[in-house]
């Protein structure tokens, strides 16, 4: 394990890929930031269709 700036990473992560699982995490290891999440291409299109079905639920925040 090393410390970047206030984060604990582990050695693995310059040796494996990195998947989040987040239906484990819940979310309690993310960093909070204003660049959000690092996303593939496939994925943003993912989420630029389903936006529109989503952003009724979101809180102003989140949009």
């Amino acid at each position: 394990m090393f410390q970047l700036n206030k984060t604990i990473v582990s050695e693995e992560i310059l040796e494996k890929e990195f998947v989040c699982n987040l239906s484990a995490c819940q979310g309690a290891c993310c960093v909070d930031g204003d660049a959000g999440a690092p996303l593939d291409e496939e994925e943003t299109k993912i989420l630029a269709e389903i936006f529109p079905k989503v952003k009724p639920f979101l809180r102003p925040e989140g949009i």
